[in-house]
């Protein structure tokens, strides 16, 4: 959590950028998440890319059936959850 508070300067504290991702955490898949709110796939990648560089940390592993959220992930959806209360 500490990782997490140190950010500085992080794009993805736009209230949108945690709306997406609890969608791309809830439902195990980038696409899914992307029909969900209307918007392109590769906008909902760059959008957690970014996130990833701003953490210097993975959020998500990418894998054939979906995605999977690492620990980081995890701090970050129960962060991101708190956020769109």
């Amino acid at each position: 959590m500490i990782w997490l508070m140190s950010c500085r300067c992080m794009r993805s504290t736009d209230p949108k950028f945690f709306e997406i991702f609890t969608a791309v955490a809830r439902l195990g898949s980038i696409r899914k998440a992307a029909m969900e709110f209307g918007v392109s796939t590769s906008n909902v990648s760059r959008l957690i890319a970014s996130a990833e560089e701003d953490m210097n940390s993975r959020l998500i592993e990418r894998r054939p059936s979906g995605v999977v959220l690492t620990d980081a992930g995890r701090v970050m959806r129960e962060h991101a959850m708190q956020q769109v209360e």
